[in-house]
Parts: structure tokens; C-alpha cells; sequence
């Protein structure tokens, strides 16, 4: 069924509402994937809260259950997320803080990354 006009927009809200917080996980996800060789905590996560430093180590892959998926050390905003014409989830990063103080390589604000089917956790 092809939705169109309001019923397209207010869909799509819905998607962005629904997964605001697994578009952030799995961004992370992606990141850890791409960025695994850089992804170190040199400390600059010390003022973290404890129960996100928890969460953060809770999670999994959700094909691999096993191995974790990311860390704080690894973590990127990415605030907006979009659709390809294949309904593939794009990730736009939104990230602006500075990278230096954090360790971390660069992503540019507005990069796009697609996240992988079978890296979506539901749930």
C-alpha cells in the first residue's frame, strides 16, 4: 500500500518518533563496525553517568548476541534519520561536538550512513 501526502508525512513522524533512541544505537553500532581499530576510552568518558555506562555496555549485536556493539568511546549524535527509496534507515550524523577532547576520528555533520537490516534491534 503507497501511502501519500499527510498520511506519508504523518507515517514518517511516527517512524522518527518510534526510533529516535535505536537510530542511536544503531548508529553506534555502525560507527563501532566501521571505527572498531580507533574506538578507545582514554578516559574523556570519566564524568559519564553510571547507569549510561551501563547501558552502553549492555548492548548487543542484535545478529551476533554475543558481542557487544559499542561503547561511549564510540558513540556519535545522529539525530535525523531518513529512508532510502528501498526503505533502507539512513543515519544523518548531527554531531557537532569537538573531536579532540573525545579521542575520536572525525564524521562530518550530515554524513549519511545506512544501517545495515540485520543490525536493527526491535524492542
Amino acid at each position: 500500500m503507497k501511502l501519500n501526502g499527510a498520511g506519508s508525512q504523518h507515517r514518517m513522524k511516527q517512524v522518527r518518533e518510534t526510533c529516535s533512541v535505536l537510530v542511536t544505537v544503531l548508529t553506534l553500532t555502525l560507527t563501532t563496525m566501521c571505527l572498531h581499530a580507533f574506538a578507545h576510552d582514554y578516559g574523556q568518558w570519566v564524568d559519564e553517568s553510571p547507569e549510561v555506562r551501563a547501558w552502553y555496555n549492555s548492548l548487543r549485536q542484535p545478529d551476533h548476541p554475543d558481542i557487544s556493539c559499542c561503547g561511549v568511546g564510540d558513540s556519535y549524535w545522529a539525530d535525523d534519520i531518513e529512508t532510502d527509496k528501498n526503505g533502507n534507515l539512513i543515519a544523518v550524523i548531527t554531531d557537532d561536538r569537538a573531536d579532540e577532547p573525545l579521542k575520536r576520528p572525525h564524521v562530518p555533520v550530515g554524513t549519511r550512513i545506512r544501517v545495515p537490516k540485520e543490525k536493527i534491534k526491535w524492542g
